[in-house]
């Protein structure tokens, strides 16, 4: 029997409120189970894996040394780390900024799992005796020095031949060590804020970087080496004495980001405009009165940083009309 249209109507309304009622119960049960789930340390990313407890006291990270594998020992105003801390042997992040350390025990080399380790703002920590320590832990791949105001960098530093990232913001330093160049698998180096003149010719040498940042330095030049870092993506050298923008930028094709705000550049080269790669361009607080034309064929720019500069508003927004596609600030 067929039943009539209205019927048949309010019977498929009943059965799809129905269903939907059961998904939306289900759904809630999932995730409360998953909220639950979440909060004991384990993540339904389809992968299984679990998300870290994070220990904030050395005793119940020893005490649970198998479960260890983040230590945030931050602002505990330590002198020191006990040895037992060796028993930590699945520990791979090791935060000790804003601390009163001055050396690492022998035990720390033990730590063969840690892959990154944060000492800064420890001001009287023997960076030395800690390079020779750390040089045994193989997969070391960050390190963090930063606000510890050294003004020499130890040889030492050479030996950590598995460092990736090499963090020296707010210290003192005025140059760097040779041996520096033999991080033959560093990709990031941050000197932020130091008292570099030039620079180093030794990070001119590890043709492994992808990103250098000397913000705050007192650099009046970029060397025609530094085109030797062809892997180069990103460039900060703000806030420092540039007068000029050599021609070896224009032929770092792999730069993404670059940032030369707030020094004193009068002029943007036609060669900067070849760097078809680039995504990102700061050129605020300068001295820069004209636009080269060939600027419109950046055409994969996103994001370009004018403020602060003697140009006319005309022609910035001549340029805006050539690079549609592109946030420019001025």
């Amino acid at each position: 029997m067929i039943l009539p249209l209205k019927k048949l109507f309010t019977f498929t309304m009943t059965l799809v409120c129905l269903i939907m009622r059961k998904v939306y119960k289900i759904i809630v049960i999932f995730l409360l189970i998953h909220h639950a789930l979440m909060a004991q340390g384990i993540n339904l990313d389809g992968s299984g894996s679990e998300v870290p407890k994070e220990f904030r006291q050395v005793a119940e990270a020893i005490d649970h040394a198998n479960e260890a594998i983040r230590l945030n020992l931050e602002s505990k105003e330590l002198t020191s780390l006990p040895p037992g801390i060796s028993k930590l042997k699945y520990l791979r992040y090791l935060n000790l900024w804003n601390n009163q350390l001055i050396i690492l025990p022998f035990e720390i080399s033990k730590l063969k799992k840690l892959e990154e380790i944060n000492i800064g703002d420890n001001p009287t920590f023997n960076i030395k005796d800690a390079c020779v320590k750390l040089s045994h832990i193989n997969g070391l791949k960050k390190l963090s020095l930063g606000w510890n105001f050294y003004s020499v960098l130890p040889s030492e530093i050479g030996k950590l031949k598995s460092l990736e990232h090499l963090d020296l913001t707010s210290n003192s330093l005025y140059e760097l060590p040779e041996e520096i160049s033999q991080l033959a698998n560093l990709t990031s180096i941050i000197l932020w804020k130091n008292h570099l003149s030039e620079i180093p010719k030794s990070i001119i040498k590890i043709n492994t970087l992808t990103r250098i940042n000397f913000n705050e330095n007192n650099l009046s030049s970029i060397p025609e080496a530094l085109e030797c870092v062809n892997n180069l993506e990103y460039l900060l050298l703000s806030d420092n004495k540039i007068s000029i923008l050599p021609m070896v930028l224009g032929n770092m094709g792999n730069l993404k980001v670059l940032d030369v705000s707030n020094n004193k550049i009068e002029t943007i080269p036609e060669h900067l405009c070849n760097l078809q790669e680039l995504k990102v361009l700061v050129l605020s607080g300068n001295l820069i009165s004209k636009l080269p034309e060939k600027m419109t064929q950046l055409t994969g720019l996103k994001k370009l940083v004018l403020t602060a500069n003697p140009l006319s508003e005309t022609e910035v927004n001549s340029l805006r009309l050539a690079l549609p596609n592109c946030e420019i600030i001025f």
